[in-house]
């Protein structure tokens, strides 16, 4: 049976691991006006190579260091996205939030057969609730409130130490 702190941290992670993908989503127009489709893909396709790959090399990797490379890749993205005018590097950026999101959601996915069966459930519902609170994120500093896009991106590097902190407050079996 899970405690209630670890179903709240389940819950907390995958809303955490899947929220950058909406972020970015959320401002591709803002990111890059003309070429949206191309943040959908440097969005989508790192997460997949890294899919792809991963038999290769996941088992011989810890989970504590495939998820601090998540964090590393949660903040280096946000930061490069914020920061760089280059669309090279804002592209660099995004393609890190895919990976991070890929690679978090293999390893959560694969620490939760160490848990009860219920971890399963609750990370599924936080990854929906990414999709409600990263939009949710976006319209409500961007739009309504009129941030830059530059505030938008580099304040979400809270979520991203957050994404750490809930993941090291887990007693990993």
């Amino acid at each position: 049976e899970l405690t209630m702190k670890d179903k709240i941290a389940w819950w907390l992670m995958g809303l955490f691991n899947n929220i950058g993908f909406v972020i970015m989503a959320a401002s591709a127009k803002s990111i890059l006006p003309s070429s949206v489709g191309i943040v959908y893909l440097a969005n989508s396709f790192p997460s997949l190579l890294l899919r792809l790959s991963a038999p290769y090399w996941f088992n011989k990797v810890s989970v504590q260091i495939r998820m601090t490379s998540a964090f590393i890749l949660f903040i280096t993205g946000f930061t490069v996205v914020a920061i760089c005018e280059s669309t090279k590097l804002k592209l660099l950026g995004v393609a890190c939030i895919s990976a991070q999101c890929g690679l978090g959601e293999m390893s959560m996915l694969a620490m939760s057969t160490r848990f009860p069966q219920a971890s399963l459930t609750y990370w599924s519902s936080g990854t929906g609730g990414a999709g409600i609170f990263g939009y949710a994120y976006v319209v409500a500093l961007h739009r309504w409130l009129g941030l830059s896009n530059f505030i938008v991106l580099i304040s979400a590097n809270a979520i991203g130490v957050s994404y750490y902190g809930t993941f090291r407050s887990f007693d990993i079996p």
